[in-house]
């Protein structure tokens, strides 16, 4: 059986004044990979925090997760966060486990906890995101811990 190939999509709902959602839909590789980073650099431009949302993605390759690295070395470069929205159980979860992205952009499990991640991440006199995400890392949590690339 042959499997359909779903081209994917990308849509931006603000969530807060600060906040955009940036939500992939179906099937992203190197062909669909500009559109996320256009729309990634653009929202960090208007001084937006991220939320990687890949609920809907059914297939990401190695340029999709370069996209996601790039986008968050960008927005911390910029004073701003971005986190990954996966919930548990999705499609491409595995693919982005074997990258250890988990490790190095901060990932939520719904919308809600993400934007707490971004709050946090921006609160005054916030821990430094290199020691939350050891802490998180030596706890075992894969919740929200947040971490920059050295």
């Amino acid at each position: 059986m042959t499997q359909k190939f779903s081209p994917g999509t990308v849509a931006v709902t603000p969530e807060t004044g600060e906040i955009v959602a940036i939500h992939l839909r179906g099937e992203f590789d190197l062909a669909t990979t500009p559109c996320v980073l256009e729309e990634a650099e653009r929202r960090l431009d208007d001084h937006k925090h991220l939320i990687l949302d890949l609920n809907g993605a059914t297939f990401i390759d190695s340029s999709v997760i370069n996209v996601i690295v790039r986008a968050h070395r960008t927005a911390s470069a910029r004073g701003r966060v971005a986190v990954l929205e996966l919930g548990p159980n999705t499609v491409v979860e595995r693919a982005l486990d074997i990258s250890g992205i988990t490790r190095i952009v901060p990932r939520a499990h719904t919308r809600a906890d993400a934007i707490d991640t971004i709050h946090r991440a921006t609160e005054p006199g916030a821990a430094e995101p290199e020691s939350q995400a050891a802490a998180t890392q030596a706890s075992g949590s894969r919740k929200n811990g947040v971490s920059l690339p050295s």
